[in-house]
């Protein structure tokens, strides 16, 4: 879709070379979380493990029962909350995974009991997976994983439905960038995952003691020293594709933000912007936009977009017979001639008054003296 030489992007410079390209910023958020899963293995199979214990409740009927069964019985009366619903990821939507990621979190008990239970009914295919499965959750490194993804992901998701909203304009999207990014930095800390660590140990006491592997410059001493490197990895790998993937000096969105910036002041802010686009006068649309901001006073361009068509019906009220007149005409002309001389004969039709005041004798003098070469041809 991005390719610069047969993707989207190159077929619309073909139709309009000044277009200008940007990733959509929601789609972009998706694309950070899915990296930063990616660069953490430890995330990255607990999400894993995650997406096979829905698809296990999906598939299994008796499962789906055992899990509700002890579900409902963990309730008491200081946790009368109904349990939710175990569900499969989505393969594509990243930032739409927190629901489920949750719904593990807040049920961890009764889905270990119930894989328990699964394990030992017999020998199924089922029994099979949700052994698998059993091995893997009991293990505390998975919900510390699990806790280690929570808040950032939906920090990312605040963040996706800052972007779709329909007001949402390009300094305001790199201001939710700025407070998302800021609040990553604020996890960044030992503090911070030591509190994460210590949720993790009062679930499960059976961390290792000891972790070994292939030869690295730094040994951890203990479970919290190594998996605080993989959390700090974890949030580096988001702050770092944040400031590559929303990066405001980029051209294209950088031209963005100029052209809203003097829509929302009424000045024009960047001459050498303006000059990209041939239709666009400066001193012209210096007093545009300055008489534009007098009578709006918007302040985002969602709100001077409200305000353009709250003016449109009015400037049309006030010259009702010129706008059935240029219906007709626009129908008509379309048929019979290009955009190009659209414009000139629509103005000559708003102003045929003036027009008919034209001497027609005295016009086709002018035009067939104009040069040499007419003269000779209408024998001037």
């Amino acid at each position: 879709m991005l390719g610069q030489y047969k993707g989207c992007q190159a077929k619309v410079k073909e139709r309009q070379p000044l277009a200008l390209n940007f990733h959509c910023a929601s789609h972009v958020a998706n694309f950070i979380m899915q990296h930063a899963v990616s660069d953490c293995p430890a995330v990255r199979d607990a999400i894993q493990w995650v997406h096979e214990l829905g698809v296990l409740f999906k598939r299994s009927g008796k499962f789906k029962g055992i899990f509700q069964d002890i579900a409902q019985d963990s309730l008491s009366d200081d946790l009368p909350v109904k349990p939710s619903t175990i569900r499969p990821l989505c393969p594509t939507r990243w930032l739409c995974r927190s629901p489920a990621i949750l719904s593990v979190k807040d049920n961890y008990e009764p889905v270990l009991e119930s894989l328990r239970e699964m394990a030992s009914s017999g020998t199924s295919e089922s029994a099979v997976k949700a052994n698998g499965l059993l091995d893997r959750f009991e293990k505390g490194a998975t919900y510390l994983s699990l806790e280690m993804v929570t808040k950032p992901i939906i920090a990312l998701e605040q963040l996706n439905r800052s972007c779709q909203s329909r007001s949402a304009i390009v300094s305001g999207m790199l201001e939710a960038v700025k407070v998302t990014r800021s609040q990553m930095m604020a996890w960044r800390t030992d503090e911070e995952f030591h509190d994460l660590f210590e949720k993790a140990c009062s679930k499960e006491k059976n961390l290792p003691r000891r972790l070994t592997g292939t030869a690295a410059p730094f040994h951890p001493t203990s479970p919290e020293q190594h998996f605080r490197q993989q959390y700090l990895a974890f949030i580096d790998a988001i702050i770092v594709q944040m400031d590559d993937r929303y990066d405001s000096s980029q051209c294209n969105l950088a031209a963005y933000k100029v052209l809203e910036d003097m829509l929302i002041s009424g000045k024009v802010l960047d001459e050498k912007a303006i000059k990209q686009y041939p239709e666009l006068q400066k001193d012209v649309l210096a007093v545009q936009l300055a008489m534009y901001r007098q009578t709006t006073e918007a302040k985002s361009v969602q709100e001077a977009k409200e305000a353009y068509k709250a003016m449109t019906p009015e400037v049309r009220n006030l010259f009702p017979n010129n706008l059935k007149r240029m219906q007709a005409l626009k129908t008509w002309l379309r048929s019979t001639m290009t955009q190009k001389r659209l414009n000139a004969v629509a103005v000559c039709n708003s102003h045929h008054l003036l027009l008919d005041n034209i001497s027609l004798q005295r016009l086709v003098k002018e035009f067939a003296g104009r040069n040499e070469k007419r003269r000779k041809i209408f024998g001037f």
